[in-house]
């Protein structure tokens, strides 16, 4: 089974990237929503998060108060630190396990959308390893208007991030997305083409 990580900072594209290869069949899971999940129903992780950020990030309900989170995690003072440490050896564990599921299953490739997956280590669990790149201040723009965030919210989540000068040194493949997503689009076809269909 080949393995392929589809990485990028924020507001790259690298999910579009990706859900171009979906349309053409390949499995692609969003290690977002896989986060998600955890975050929602694994008894350890909510616990140790209500323990380092307090009881204020849920609800009466148990739900996840996730801005209140965000905002306690990645406003400075260390809370990203905290918060990784807690989550991300889990978030490892539950892809390694998604990779072993794929092989079980028999499928010929399976794709992650993933943003931490150098900071997760995991890069040797891969085939390819793509990076999908942008100038910052597109980034910026596609940012507030997808999610309406302020200057120094995108700022802080950015900095928690590792630098793409730093990803491009990991990468195997390198792409831009500071086009149109015809040429997106196009770009997600040729490595198709060339990495999983041949």
């Amino acid at each position: 089974m080949i393995v392929i990580g589809i990485t990028g900072g924020i507001g790259s594209g690298k999910t579009v990237f990706s859900g171009f290869l979906a349309e053409l069949g390949v499995e692609v899971v969003d290690v977002d929503r896989l986060a998600d999940r955890l975050l929602e129903t694994h008894s350890v992780i909510r616990e140790r998060i209500k323990d380092t950020f307090g009881s204020g990030v849920f609800d009466a309900t148990g739900n996840l108060k996730r801005k209140i989170l965000a905002g306690s995690a990645f406003s400075g003072k260390g809370g990203a630190k905290k918060l990784n440490r807690i989550f991300r050896p889990f978030l490892a564990r539950a892809i390694q396990d998604a990779i072993a599921e794929g092989k079980e299953k028999g499928l010929g490739c399976i794709v992650f959308d993933m943003a931490v997956l150098f900071e997760l280590r995991l890069q040797h669990c891969f085939n390819t390893v793509v990076v999908v790149l942008a100038d910052e201040s597109l980034r910026y723009q596609r940012i507030r208007e997808s999610r309406g965030w302020d200057e120094e919210a995108i700022r802080n989540r950015m900095s928690a991030q590792i630098s793409d000068e730093e990803r491009v040194r990991k990468a195997d493949v390198i792409v831009r997305n500071e086009g149109t997503l015809k040429a997106l689009r196009e770009e997600a076809v040729s490595f198709y083409e060339t990495h999983i269909k041949a």
